[in-house]
């Protein structure tokens, strides 16, 4: 029996070197660390091969200087050192160090071919393609998120010739995030954007975490100075006093391991910052303090095989108190990157609760290096690592012709979100993105199930259609075969009934095969029932816009509402836009008065050419920042402010004594008032009252009352600074699970 006692060195020391504006390695000491790492993977025969390929790089690259100053050859070395950390194959390695060669250089793909082989050729040409069109399409005209999510999707499209292509440009980004501080501030921030939206999640996708913390923190820093400098400066304030009771608590699991004859090596180590800062937002979104955080160490114990996983757990538990609600059990649930181990956090009476992580030598490798710990692979076709990029293949299989609004929620919710894991009443276990309903699942099952699906039961108990699924439920799909099809509330984002790409594609499908002209007027109750929730007229509607949309007509744009092809969401969004640009037209077109002390009242708003009037706002459709107003002088009262639409406004006649109102920007806040429809469950209203408090509004009354069919409707006021606020909290009440539909009242 052995065990192997190791303190690994805090993640923090790394990543706070990489400011401190130390010189990259000129290209002898570079390629001396480079040889001195794959030494110790690598045979000779391969390193040599390796340093000739170094060697043609340099004469390649020769003259060539980085923005840094630095020659440019330093960046090859980096990126390569970056893989042979990771312990990748020779050519991975080598099309590392030529990967701007045919891009940068005059060296063609058939001179690389001749000097080192078709595999290294066909890797630096992937690899250039995609370098290719991240800078063809991030031109001034293209859109920014949408050029970001081509990237992506080219980046997989090469995946899958070969998954070492996405390894390689993972590396890439990693150094050129670690050199960012030479580039302008708008370049810098929408690399670390992108980094942070794409690459740190792609990362994760596939089982790299070394290369995930370290694009997160490198993300965090440029797009969040200030909380970064801050959590940084904390967490090496108590530098000293972490150390130590690291090096005390993997002594002291190692002692209770050796005393129950367990075969180990334990190790140490602080989590990344980025992790910590969003442990401090969850924290402090609880009303705790930033000091009130201990868990930020980790424990790992590496054994041999698989019942040691589950006989150290025992260990820990039998000699640590266990934190409720912390156990996650990795190795019969796999995440989808294929992830495993065992997770725990238990109490520590002096230090506070610490985590540990319990996995074999071949679960470590691979928590490690991720997919990269197969260096041999060729690519998707390999059926060894079929779980490595069932994702992969999924994304792929998901390919349309333009890129859109709903092309990237399924990048995002589909591919890059977090998963669940869930098993049909025969044991059979299914991935889905964490918020998945049995609908989803259903449909991920087989489209015939979802379209005939007519119930749920979730752990043998019946369930709405909208359930969100949690890991380990078990799902039982109730059928109605006399359904002509799915429903049109499916579709119907405010309703929560789907999450997944997937499942809406083939309700979708379904619809677009209908006829037009019920599509057409289910699409216009819909686009009614948006204009409404955000308090928007006919006449705020610019004449053009389902043009802007791209549909011919009006029916066109219904039409498509109606089938699906046009997403609920991405109408909201354009409708969202309107208010935003109403706005600023309101604001951009105010006339300035030299004196307006006696004009601007205490609710925020100037009469135009009117002096020392009362204004008061009208209680019937309760106008907000952002709403495009005007004024009705009254006998008694002065003037009452209301929003152009107001029903009650068009019943006055005299139009002379309507006036111009203009908004004056201000810390006032307003009485909104919302009514929300859903279905009667246990803790609905403290769910709706916690995105009150999430966002920071003040509820001033609720009311609520249950009709005979378990629906329930609830009366909200709210203090707000505005339309747009309050608009956004609106959405986010929309997706809480039960809600029928939210609108503002009047």
């Amino acid at each position: 029996m052995q065990t192997k006692r190791i303190w690994a060195k805090q993640v923090v020391d790394d990543d706070l070197a990489v400011f401190k504006g130390e010189q990259e390695p000129n290209p002898i000491e570079g390629t001396a660390l480079l040889s001195e790492e794959v030494t110790a993977y690598l045979p000779s025969e391969k390193i040599k091969l390796l340093l000739d390929t170094l060697e043609f790089a340099k004469d390649a690259h020769s003259g060539q200087k980085r923005l840094t100053g630095d020659d440019y050859i330093t960046h090859p070395i980096a990126v390569t050192r970056i893989l042979a950390n990771l312990k990748m194959d020779l050519a991975t390695l080598q099309a590392a160090l030529l990967h701007d060669v045919v891009e940068d250089c005059e060296v063609t793909l058939s001179t690389i071919e001749k000097h080192f082989g078709i595999e290294v050729a066909r890797l630096v040409d992937s690899a250039t393609k995609v370098s290719e069109l991240q800078s063809r399409i991030s031109g001034p005209k293209s859109e920014p998120i949408n050029a970001e999510w081509e990237t992506v999707r080219k980046l997989l499209t090469a995946t899958a010739e070969d998954i070492r292509v996405i390894i390689m440009k993972l590396a890439d980004r990693l150094h050129n995030m670690e050199t960012l501080a030479v580039l302008p501030e708008d370049r810098r921030t929408a690399m670390a954007r992108e980094t942070r939206d794409i690459y740190a999640p792609l990362a994760e996708r596939l089982g790299t975490w070394r290369l995930r913390w370290r694009l997160e923190d490198l993300s965090f820093r440029w797009l969040e100075p200030t909380l970064y400098d801050d959590i940084a400066k904390i967490v090496a304030a108590r530098r000293e006093e972490r150390e130590i009771t690291l090096i005390d608590l993997t002594n002291a699991v190692a002692d209770a391991l050796e005393l129950a004859e367990i075969n180990s090596k334990v190790s140490g180590r602080v989590k990344n910052l980025f992790s910590i800062y969003e442990k401090r937002v969850r924290y402090e979104s609880d009303g705790r303090k930033f000091d009130e955080i201990n868990d930020l160490l980790a424990v790992r114990v590496v054994v041999e095989n698989i019942s040691d996983c589950y006989a150290v757990l025992g260990v820990i538990h039998s000699n640590w108190q266990p934190v409720p609600g912390t156990f996650d059990d990795y190795i019969a649930t796999p995440r989808i990157s294929g992830y495993r181990s065992l997770h725990t956090s238990v109490a520590e009476a002096e230090t506070g609760p610490f985590e540990v992580q319990i996995r074999t030598k071949e679960m470590d490798e691979s928590a490690e290096f991720g997919v990269a710990a197969h260096a041999g692979y060729k690519g998707l076709q390999d059926p060894k690592h079929d779980a490595d990029w069932s994702w992969i293949r999924k994304l792929l299989s998901f390919q349309p012709d333009d890129i859109d609004d709903d092309y990237v929620e399924a990048l995002k919710t589909d591919f890059l979100s977090d998963q669940v894991y869930v098993s049909t009443p025969k044991g059979e276990l299914l991935e889905l993105p964490a918020g998945a309903t049995p609908l989803d699942f259903a449909y991920r099952i087989h489209t015939d199930l979802g379209h005939t699906c007519s119930g749920a039961r979730v752990n043998g108990h019946i369930v709405t259609l909208s359930t969100q699924l949690q890991n380990g439920d078990t799902v039982e799909i109730i059928r109605n075969r006399q359904r002509n099809g799915p429903s049109r509330d499916w579709i119907d984002s405010t309703k929560g009934f789907l999450s997944t790409s997937h499942a809406k594609q083939k309700v979708r499908q379904w619809f677009r095969q209908q006829s037009r002209a019920e599509n057409k007027n289910y699409g216009e109750d819909l686009y009614a029932r948006a204009m409404r929730r955000l308090g928007l007229e006919d006449g705020d509607i610019s004449v053009g816009f389902h043009q802007n949309l791209g549909y011919v007509s009006l029916e066109d744009m219904f039409a498509a509402l109606g089938a699906g092809t046009l997403s609920q969401d991405r109408l909201n969004n354009r409708l969202a836009n309107l208010i935003d640009a109403k706005l600023e037209t309101v604001r951009s077109s105010a006339v300035p008065i030299q004196d307006n002390r006696d004009r601007v009242s205490d609710a925020g708003i100037r009469v135009l050419g009117a002096t020392g009037i009362a204004v008061n706002i009208a209680k019937c459709c309760a106008p907000l920042p952002g709403d495009v107003i005007v004024g009705y002088i009254t006998h008694s009262r002065g003037v009452t402010v209301h929003r152009t639409g107001c029903s009650n406004l068009a019943k006055r006649a005299d139009s002379a004594r309507l006036v111009e109102c203009d908004w004056v920007i201000s810390d006032q806040v307003y009485a909104a008032q919302a009514t929300i429809e859903a279905w009667d469950r246990t803790a609905l209203i403290n769910d709706l009252t916690t995105v009150l408090a999430v966002a920071d509004l003040n509820l001033i009354e609720i009311n609520s009352g249950v009709h005979q069919d378990r629906k329930v409707l609830i009366s909200l006021t709210i203090e707000t600074k505005g339309g747009e606020e309050f608009s956004n909290v609106l959405s986010k009440l929309e997706q809480v699970r039960g809600v029928i539909g939210v609108r503002r009242k009047n």
